[in-house]
């Protein structure tokens, strides 16, 4: 089983409401503003492979916990 940061069980912790980006694991604040400059089109952020899995397992168990 792979460790999660803080950043990620506080979002999954609790209901999404209008949390930026940004609360998402493997989305820092550069990361965070290039995709909201860019309509959140993740293939043109420059996501690198580890931060898009972090932040997929995290809306993955999001959805999970709330869905």
């Amino acid at each position: 089983m792979s460790s999660t940061s803080q950043k990620h069980r506080d979002f999954v912790g609790e209901p999404m409401g209008d949390k930026p980006v940004t609360s998402l694991s493997g989305i820092g604040d550069i990361l965070g503003t290039k995709l909201e400059q860019q309509d959140f089109d993740t293939d043109e952020s420059g996501a690198n492979k580890r931060q898009t899995g972090s932040c997929a397992q995290c809306l993955q168990e999001w959805c999970s916990a709330f869905l």
